[in-house]
Protein backbone atom coordinates (compact mmCIF):
# COMPACT_ATOMS: atom_id res chain seq x y z
CA UNK A 1 0.00 0.00 0.00
CA UNK A 2 2.79 2.41 0.74
CA UNK A 3 4.39 1.40 -1.97
CA UNK A 4 1.05 2.01 -4.14
CA UNK A 5 0.51 5.53 -2.50
CA UNK A 6 4.35 6.41 -3.46
CA UNK A 7 3.32 6.10 -7.11
CA UNK A 8 0.58 7.73 -7.43
CA UNK A 9 2.53 10.74 -5.63
CA UNK A 10 4.76 10.14 -8.02
CA UNK A 11 2.15 10.40 -11.01
CA UNK A 12 1.25 13.69 -9.78
CA UNK A 13 4.56 14.94 -9.72
CA UNK A 14 5.36 13.75 -13.09
CA UNK A 15 2.40 15.36 -15.34
CA UNK A 16 2.64 18.92 -12.92
CA UNK A 17 -0.45 18.35 -11.57
CA UNK A 18 -0.78 19.54 -7.28
CA UNK A 19 2.51 17.92 -6.51
CA UNK A 20 2.30 17.38 -3.08
CA UNK A 21 3.93 19.87 -0.44
CA UNK A 22 5.58 17.45 1.21
CA UNK A 23 7.12 16.03 -1.60
CA UNK A 24 7.87 19.24 -3.12
CA UNK A 25 9.54 20.29 -0.03
CA UNK A 26 11.81 16.99 0.21
CA UNK A 27 12.48 17.50 -3.07
CA UNK A 28 14.12 20.84 -2.54
CA UNK A 29 15.79 20.35 0.33
CA UNK A 30 17.73 17.48 -1.32
CA UNK A 31 18.63 19.96 -4.22
CA UNK A 32 19.64 22.63 -1.97
CA UNK A 33 22.14 19.95 0.16
CA UNK A 34 23.51 18.86 -3.15
CA UNK A 35 24.52 22.40 -4.26
CA UNK A 36 26.01 23.03 -0.81
CA UNK A 37 28.25 19.78 -1.76
CA UNK A 38 28.80 20.46 -4.99
CA UNK A 39 29.76 23.95 -4.32
CA UNK A 40 32.84 25.37 -5.92
CA UNK A 41 32.93 21.78 -7.48
CA UNK A 42 31.19 22.35 -10.77
CA UNK A 43 29.43 25.61 -12.73
CA UNK A 44 25.62 26.65 -10.90
CA UNK A 45 24.11 26.29 -14.42
CA UNK A 46 25.11 23.00 -15.14
CA UNK A 47 24.39 21.61 -11.62
CA UNK A 48 20.70 22.96 -12.19
CA UNK A 49 20.83 21.33 -16.07
CA UNK A 50 21.57 17.80 -13.80
CA UNK A 51 18.50 18.59 -11.84
CA UNK A 52 16.61 19.48 -14.66
CA UNK A 53 17.01 15.63 -15.96
CA UNK A 54 16.56 13.48 -12.60
CA UNK A 55 13.58 11.91 -12.52
CA UNK A 56 11.56 12.68 -9.30
CA UNK A 57 11.14 9.27 -7.61
CA UNK A 58 15.68 9.57 -8.00
CA UNK A 59 15.52 13.14 -6.28
CA UNK A 60 12.99 11.54 -3.51
CA UNK A 61 14.82 8.49 -2.67
CA UNK A 62 18.51 8.95 -2.94
CA UNK A 63 20.45 10.80 -0.51
CA UNK A 64 22.49 14.18 -1.21
CA UNK A 65 25.77 12.59 -0.86
CA UNK A 66 24.93 9.96 -3.59
CA UNK A 67 23.29 12.10 -5.98
CA UNK A 68 26.46 14.25 -6.08
CA UNK A 69 28.48 11.34 -6.72
CA UNK A 70 26.61 10.75 -9.32
CA UNK A 71 27.20 13.57 -10.86
CA UNK A 72 30.80 13.34 -10.99
CA UNK A 73 30.19 10.08 -12.61
CA UNK A 74 27.66 11.55 -14.98
CA UNK A 75 30.54 13.76 -15.90
CA UNK A 76 32.96 11.18 -16.69
CA UNK A 77 30.66 9.21 -18.53
CA UNK A 78 29.73 12.39 -20.38
CA UNK A 79 33.02 12.21 -21.60
CA UNK A 80 33.28 9.14 -22.08
CA UNK A 81 30.21 8.98 -24.60
CA UNK A 82 31.87 11.80 -26.60
CA UNK A 83 34.42 9.46 -27.51
CA UNK A 84 31.91 7.12 -29.05
CA UNK A 85 32.62 4.69 -26.60
CA UNK A 86 29.34 2.77 -27.67
CA UNK A 87 29.82 0.48 -24.02
CA UNK A 88 30.90 3.35 -21.78
CA UNK A 89 29.65 2.68 -18.13
CA UNK A 90 30.87 3.87 -15.00
CA UNK A 91 30.73 1.74 -11.38
CA UNK A 92 31.54 2.69 -8.18
CA UNK A 93 31.56 0.27 -4.79
CA UNK A 94 31.36 1.47 -1.73
CA UNK A 95 31.49 -0.47 1.51
CA UNK A 96 28.51 -0.34 3.99
CA UNK A 97 29.74 -2.10 6.97
CA UNK A 98 26.87 -1.11 9.28
CA UNK A 99 24.61 -3.06 6.36
CA UNK A 100 27.54 -6.08 6.12
CA UNK A 101 27.00 -5.03 2.39
CA UNK A 102 28.14 -3.17 -0.23
CA UNK A 103 26.47 -0.62 -2.39
CA UNK A 104 26.82 -0.33 -6.20
CA UNK A 105 26.55 2.84 -8.11
CA UNK A 106 26.36 1.87 -11.85
CA UNK A 107 25.62 4.33 -14.75
CA UNK A 108 25.61 3.97 -18.36
CA UNK A 109 22.95 4.90 -21.05
CA UNK A 110 19.96 3.26 -21.05
CA UNK A 111 18.81 0.29 -22.80
CA UNK A 112 16.72 -3.15 -22.97
CA UNK A 113 18.64 -6.05 -21.07
CA UNK A 114 20.83 -3.76 -18.96
CA UNK A 115 19.60 -4.69 -15.90
CA UNK A 116 19.87 -8.18 -17.46
CA UNK A 117 23.98 -8.40 -17.74
CA UNK A 118 24.69 -6.56 -14.41
CA UNK A 119 22.45 -9.21 -12.55
CA UNK A 120 24.74 -12.00 -14.83
CA UNK A 121 27.98 -10.39 -14.20
CA UNK A 122 27.16 -10.02 -10.06
CA UNK A 123 26.24 -13.85 -10.05
CA UNK A 124 29.50 -15.01 -12.64
CA UNK A 125 31.62 -13.28 -9.64
CA UNK A 126 29.61 -14.98 -6.58
CA UNK A 127 28.26 -12.04 -6.12
CA UNK A 128 24.68 -11.94 -4.78
CA UNK A 129 22.34 -8.82 -5.07
CA UNK A 130 20.19 -8.38 -2.37
CA UNK A 131 18.15 -5.17 -3.75
CA UNK A 132 17.88 -2.73 -6.12
CA UNK A 133 16.69 0.85 -7.29
CA UNK A 134 16.81 1.32 -10.99
CA UNK A 135 16.47 4.85 -12.32
CA UNK A 136 16.18 6.47 -15.81
CA UNK A 137 16.92 10.24 -15.98
CA UNK A 138 15.05 11.92 -18.64
CA UNK A 139 18.37 12.28 -20.94
CA UNK A 140 18.32 8.62 -20.98
CA UNK A 141 21.22 7.87 -18.72
CA UNK A 142 20.44 4.54 -16.20
CA UNK A 143 21.25 5.12 -12.71
CA UNK A 144 21.18 2.22 -10.78
CA UNK A 145 21.72 1.35 -7.04
CA UNK A 146 22.53 -2.18 -5.74
CA UNK A 147 23.35 -3.54 -2.08
CA UNK A 148 24.98 -6.98 -2.78
CA UNK A 149 27.15 -9.47 -1.09
CA UNK A 150 30.95 -8.93 -0.29
CA UNK A 151 33.05 -9.92 -3.00
CA UNK A 152 34.28 -13.58 -3.13
CA UNK A 153 37.60 -12.31 -2.52
CA UNK A 154 37.31 -9.80 0.67
CA UNK A 155 40.81 -9.53 0.98
CA UNK A 156 41.56 -7.63 -2.13
CA UNK A 157 38.57 -5.63 -3.25
CA UNK A 158 39.81 -3.49 -5.28
CA UNK A 159 40.59 -6.42 -7.55
CA UNK A 160 37.56 -8.30 -7.24
CA UNK A 161 36.00 -4.83 -8.46
CA UNK A 162 38.00 -4.10 -11.08
CA UNK A 163 36.98 -8.13 -12.67
CA UNK A 164 33.25 -7.11 -12.63
CA UNK A 165 34.09 -4.27 -14.29
CA UNK A 166 36.41 -5.92 -16.93
CA UNK A 167 33.58 -8.63 -17.15
CA UNK A 168 30.99 -6.11 -17.77
CA UNK A 169 33.13 -4.15 -20.39
CA UNK A 170 32.97 -7.78 -22.24
CA UNK A 171 29.61 -8.27 -22.08
CA UNK A 172 28.85 -5.12 -23.48
CA UNK A 173 31.40 -5.40 -26.51
CA UNK A 174 30.09 -9.00 -26.92
CA UNK A 175 33.52 -10.75 -25.87
CA UNK A 176 31.48 -13.03 -23.18
CA UNK A 177 28.41 -15.18 -23.27
CA UNK A 178 26.51 -14.35 -19.78
CA UNK A 179 24.82 -17.41 -20.62
CA UNK A 180 27.34 -19.56 -21.84
CA UNK A 181 29.54 -18.49 -18.69
CA UNK A 182 26.79 -19.09 -16.15
CA UNK A 183 25.80 -22.49 -17.85
CA UNK A 184 29.15 -23.86 -16.95
CA UNK A 185 29.52 -21.88 -13.57
CA UNK A 186 26.06 -23.65 -12.27
CA UNK A 187 26.58 -26.98 -14.15
CA UNK A 188 26.82 -29.88 -11.40
CA UNK A 189 30.03 -31.58 -11.36
CA UNK A 190 30.93 -35.70 -10.84
CA UNK A 191 31.49 -35.22 -7.45
CA UNK A 192 27.83 -32.63 -6.42
CA UNK A 193 23.93 -34.10 -6.48
CA UNK A 194 21.26 -31.37 -7.22
CA UNK A 195 19.26 -30.85 -4.43
CA UNK A 196 15.84 -30.74 -5.14
CA UNK A 197 14.25 -27.05 -4.54
CA UNK A 198 12.52 -26.68 -0.98
CA UNK A 199 9.15 -25.74 -3.00
CA UNK A 200 7.57 -25.49 -6.35
CA UNK A 201 8.13 -22.48 -8.20
CA UNK A 202 5.44 -19.63 -8.64
CA UNK A 203 4.89 -16.54 -10.39
CA UNK A 204 2.14 -13.63 -10.16
CA UNK A 205 1.68 -11.09 -12.81
CA UNK A 206 -0.04 -8.77 -11.05
CA UNK A 207 -2.46 -6.01 -12.90
CA UNK A 208 -4.42 -4.96 -9.64
CA UNK A 209 -2.11 -3.81 -6.92
CA UNK A 210 -0.75 -0.74 -9.05
CA UNK A 211 -2.70 1.70 -11.62
CA UNK A 212 0.81 2.70 -13.06
CA UNK A 213 3.16 -0.51 -13.08
CA UNK A 214 2.38 -4.64 -13.82
CA UNK A 215 4.14 -6.49 -10.95
CA UNK A 216 5.60 -9.89 -11.75
CA UNK A 217 6.71 -11.56 -8.54
CA UNK A 218 8.62 -14.75 -8.45
CA UNK A 219 9.46 -16.96 -5.78
CA UNK A 220 11.59 -20.41 -6.49
CA UNK A 221 14.37 -22.26 -5.06
CA UNK A 222 17.75 -20.04 -5.50
CA UNK A 223 20.77 -21.12 -7.84
CA UNK A 224 23.41 -19.69 -9.97
CA UNK A 225 22.12 -17.05 -12.53
CA UNK A 226 18.80 -17.32 -11.34
CA UNK A 227 18.11 -13.23 -11.34
CA UNK A 228 20.15 -13.11 -14.89
CA UNK A 229 17.84 -15.46 -15.90
CA UNK A 230 14.51 -14.09 -14.63
CA UNK A 231 15.32 -10.53 -15.52
CA UNK A 232 17.12 -11.79 -19.48
CA UNK A 233 13.21 -13.33 -19.66
CA UNK A 234 11.61 -10.18 -18.88
CA UNK A 235 13.84 -8.21 -21.73
CA UNK A 236 13.28 -10.79 -24.20
CA UNK A 237 9.40 -10.15 -23.62
CA UNK A 238 10.19 -6.34 -24.66
CA UNK A 239 9.02 -5.65 -20.49
CA UNK A 240 11.01 -2.46 -19.32
CA UNK A 241 12.20 -2.97 -15.39
CA UNK A 242 11.72 -0.30 -13.97
CA UNK A 243 11.82 -1.53 -10.02
CA UNK A 244 13.53 -4.36 -8.42
CA UNK A 245 12.70 -5.95 -5.04
CA UNK A 246 14.96 -9.07 -4.67
CA UNK A 247 15.16 -10.85 -1.54
CA UNK A 248 16.57 -13.64 -0.88
CA UNK A 249 16.45 -15.89 2.29
CA UNK A 250 18.36 -18.98 2.76
CA UNK A 251 17.98 -20.79 -0.62
CA UNK A 252 15.05 -19.41 -1.38
CA UNK A 253 14.27 -16.07 -3.50
CA UNK A 254 11.26 -13.53 -3.57
CA UNK A 255 11.48 -11.41 -6.19
CA UNK A 256 8.68 -8.41 -7.35
CA UNK A 257 9.74 -6.78 -10.37
CA UNK A 258 7.54 -3.78 -11.76
CA UNK A 259 7.61 -3.28 -14.97
CA UNK A 260 6.05 -1.66 -18.22
CA UNK A 261 5.85 -2.82 -22.06
CA UNK A 262 8.08 -0.28 -24.06
CA UNK A 263 5.54 2.31 -24.68
CA UNK A 264 4.71 3.01 -21.20
CA UNK A 265 2.09 1.09 -20.81
CA UNK A 266 0.99 -1.87 -18.05
CA UNK A 267 0.90 -4.95 -19.43
CA UNK A 268 -3.11 -5.83 -19.49
CA UNK A 269 -3.01 -8.56 -22.56
CA UNK A 270 -4.45 -11.54 -21.44
CA UNK A 271 -2.03 -13.85 -24.11
CA UNK A 272 0.78 -11.59 -22.98
CA UNK A 273 0.47 -12.28 -19.30
CA UNK A 274 0.13 -15.98 -20.00
CA UNK A 275 2.87 -15.87 -21.93
CA UNK A 276 4.84 -14.18 -19.01
CA UNK A 277 4.10 -17.11 -16.66
CA UNK A 278 4.96 -19.74 -19.01
CA UNK A 279 8.19 -18.03 -20.14
CA UNK A 280 9.30 -18.16 -16.30
CA UNK A 281 7.67 -20.93 -15.13
CA UNK A 282 10.19 -22.66 -18.24
CA UNK A 283 13.01 -21.10 -16.80
CA UNK A 284 12.38 -21.76 -13.37
CA UNK A 285 11.31 -25.54 -14.14
CA UNK A 286 14.51 -26.28 -16.18
CA UNK A 287 17.64 -27.51 -14.95
CA UNK A 288 20.53 -25.37 -16.93
CA UNK A 289 22.24 -28.87 -18.21
CA UNK A 290 18.43 -28.89 -20.37
CA UNK A 291 18.11 -25.32 -20.71
CA UNK A 292 20.84 -24.11 -22.04
CA UNK A 293 20.93 -26.71 -24.96
CA UNK A 294 17.69 -27.22 -26.30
Amino acid sequence: LVQELFFKVLHIIERGELATPDASLKAERTRSAVRRKMSGKIQRQKLERFFDVMSPRYLLNTKPASISRHIVMAGHLAHQLKKNESAAFLLEAEEDRAGACWEISFMARDRPGLFSDIAGVMSLNNIDVLSSDVYTWRDGTAVDIFRVTSPFDSRHPDEAWNKVKMDLKNTFTGKLSLQYRLGQKAAPSLLSRRAEPPQPPKVIVDNDSSDFFTLIEVYAGDRVGLLYQITNTLTSLRLDIRLARIATKGDLIADIFYVRDLEGQKVEDNDQTAEIKEALYYQLEITWGSGLHS
